[in-house]
C-alpha cells in the first residue's frame, strides 16, 4: 500500500512539474521577457480613446516611464489622464502633487473607482491604514469583483499585521 501510495504521488509531481512551462525563479527569463513587452510597447502606434489610457497605464506597470510621461502630458487635463499623472507620480515618491490630482478627480466624479484605488494606496503611503481599509470596502461596495482593490486592502490590513 506504501508503495502504491508513493507511486501516486511520483506520477502527479511529475504531471504539476511538467505543467508549468516557465521556471518562476529564472530571473533572466523574466528580464529578457520585461524587454521584450517593454520594446512592444515602444514601437506600438500610439492608440486614441480608451484604448490609449490602457496602453499608458500598461507602460506605467512595465516600466516605460518616459514615454508614458510624454503620452500623459499629451492628454491634457482630462480625468483620466490626471490619474495617469497620478499613478506616474505616486511610482516616482511624489505623494503630495499626486494626492492634489487624486483630489481633483475625486472632487468632478467621486465614485471613480480608478481614483478611490489611488487614495487608497496614497492612504496606506502615509500609515493611514484603517482609512485605506474603508475606501477599499466602498470600491468592493459598488464592484466586489475588483481584484486591484482586494490587493491594495490586502497590503493595508498586512501592513496592519491582521
Amino acid at each position: 500500500m506504501k508503495k502504491l501510495i508513493l507511486l501516486l504521488s511520483c506520477i502527479i509531481a511529475i504531471q504539476t512539474a511538467g505543467a508549468q512551462t516557465t521556471d518562476p525563479d529564472n530571473a533572466t527569463l523574466a528580464l529578457t521577457n520585461l524587454k521584450q513587452m517593454q520594446t512592444q510597447l515602444l514601437h506600438a502606434p500610439t492608440a486614441t480613446g480608451a484604448a490609449k489610457v490602457k496602453q499608458i497605464d500598461q507602460m506605467l506597470k512595465l516600466g516605460v516611464w518616459d514615454k508614458a510621461l510624454q503620452l500623459i502630458n499629451a492628454g491634457g487635463p482630462a480625468s483620466p489622464y490626471k490619474l495617469l499623472k497620478a499613478d506616474y507620480l505616486i511610482l516616482h515618491n511624489e505623494y503630495f502633487d499626486a494626492e492634489k490630482l487624486v483630489t481633483s478627480a475625486l472632487k468632478s466624479d467621486p465614485i471613480n473607482i480608478k481614483a478611490l484605488q489611488l487614495k487608497a494606496t496614497l492612504q496606506i503611503q502615509a500609515w493611514k491604514l484603517p482609512e485605506a481599509i474603508i475606501t477599499c470596502k466602498k470600491i468592493l461596495k459598488t464592484n466586489p469583483n475588483s481584484e486591484e482593490t482586494e490587493l491594495i486592502m490586502g497590503r493595508a490590513m498586512l501592513l496592519q499585521k491582521r
